[in-house]
């Protein structure tokens, strides 16, 4: 079935990425609401302990560089598929970790990797699918980092104050499978 441009198809992708980048951004500007539990877990200094984000933000922010090669390569939805399962396999083993440097390993490289590719496959969609409402679907969808900034860092506070910063990290593992899922639904319609 071909889709057209601006049309209903259009409009579920454009939501679809809003949701993608809810998650991926959320969960990795949340680290604020982690980062003091840790901090007193691994009873390690606060640059060390910072660093896992830092490591995170320097590969969701490098990882432009391959953006073009990885799309080429794979194309948007695979490549999605393979952020939202990255996250949520980088999200599952930073609940195991024992200490900050398996922490920033699974954390700033496994979790950041695939926050890069969730938001280099996401974040093009919508100028493909859009040409009339473009710029009214760009912002629907770049709205979900914020959103999602604005509401995974207080809920992952009510979820470490109730069950700890490890189900936490567990849950947001099961919100990285969602990104990998809303890829692969797309891998299937597009």
């Amino acid at each position: 079935m071909v889709r057209e441009q601006d049309g209903r198809f259009a409009w579920l992708i454009c939501f679809a990425t809003c949701l993608v980048l809810f998650v991926t951004l959320g969960q990795v500007y949340a680290f604020a609401v982690f980062y003091p539990e840790i901090l007193n877990e691994f009873n390690r200094s606060a640059g060390l302990t910072g660093l896992m984000f830092g490591v995170a933000t320097f590969v969701i922010n490098g990882g432009g560089i391959f953006s073009g090669m990885l799309i080429q390569k794979v194309g948007y939805a695979r490549l999605g598929c393979l952020g939202g399962t990255l996250v949520g396999l980088g999200s599952l083993l930073c609940s195991f970790s024992q200490d900050i440097w398996m922490l920033t390993g699974c954390y700033g490289v496994i979790l950041g990797v695939g926050s890069y590719m969730n938001m280099a496959a996401a974040l093009p969609m919508v100028n493909m699918w859009f040409i009339k409402r473009r710029s009214l679907a760009a912002g629907i969808s770049m709205s979900g980092s914020g959103a999602g900034m604005m509401i995974l860092a207080p809920t992952s506070q009510a979820i470490i104050d109730a069950y700890g910063w490890r189900t936490g990290f567990r849950l947001f593992a099961v919100l990285g499978l969602v990104t990998a899922a809303v890829a692969y639904l797309s891998l299937i319609h597009i």
